[in-house]
């Protein structure tokens, strides 16, 4: 299962060992490029009218299909909680683009 994810170049820099670095408690995925460069590029997400440059990183993550039950589900977004991320196989991290 592919999900993508945008964050700042400092997030993607602590990543280590196909792991998610948190600094709060929840994660934020869509299993729908569009859906980002639509609605977080696209100016309609939280600071990013404020800041542009901070979400530059789009993240490809190939995950285990039966990691997806340990997500909740809202809509397009997929939210992770950290108390579950140690539950989460992920296959590869790959930008697509920054």
């Amino acid at each position: 299962m592919k999900l993508y994810r945008i964050m700042c170049k400092e997030e993607f820099d602590q990543m280590k060992d196909n792991r998610l670095a948190f600094k709060g408690r929840y994660k934020y995925f869509t299993p729908y490029i569009c859906f980002i460069y639509y609605r977080i590029l696209g100016m309609n997400f939280a600071n990013r009218a404020f800041k542009p440059e901070k979400y530059t990183h789009i993240v490809q993550f190939e995950i285990e299909d039966n990691s997806c039950l340990f997500f909740d589900k809202k809509g397009k977004e997929w939210v992770l909680d950290k108390r579950k991320a140690h539950n989460i196989k992920i296959n590869s991290i790959q930008l697509k683009r920054n």
